[in-house]
């Protein structure tokens, strides 16, 4: 008689995590991995699009931001409940923030950013991180 195979459990906890989550958390990887490479692959003109200019003239705000997006995209790939809170709190405030650059909002993290609070608060998103 066979007993069912068991699955690894890191395959086993990736397979619950929802494909906007994962696309998610990838994407919080690669920004942090590319802001912390550097101005050679992520040239510093560029940083506007994810900091906006207010945050972007902050000595080494980079470094501090590109942490954070390392630490999300760990924490949603793991659904731990810090992380959907983290997020939501980084994407509100940089909701504020680009809102305080009025005039000169830079739209792309704007939108960005409030369809990362949208998504995150679908309930069925909610009840994978157990907030």
């Amino acid at each position: 008689m066979s007993t069912p195979s068991k699955q690894p459990e890191a395959n086993h906890c990736m397979s619950k995590v929802p494909l906007g989550v994962l696309i998610l958390a990838v994407l919080n990887l690669l920004v942090g991995l590319l802001m912390l490479i550097g101005s050679s692959i992520f040239p510093a003109d560029y940083t506007w699009l994810i900091l906006g200019s207010l945050l972007s003239s902050i000595p080494n705000a980079h470094l501090i931001i590109a942490l954070i997006y390392i630490l999300l995209g760990v924490g949603l790939l793991t659904l731990s409940r810090w992380a959907w809170w983290l997020d939501i709190i980084f994407a509100v405030i940089s909701l504020v923030i680009l809102l305080l650059d009025f005039p000169n909002i830079a739209l792309i993290p704007f939108v960005v950013n409030l369809i990362i609070i949208l998504y995150l608060n679908q309930g069925s998103i909610r009840r994978k991180f157990k907030v």
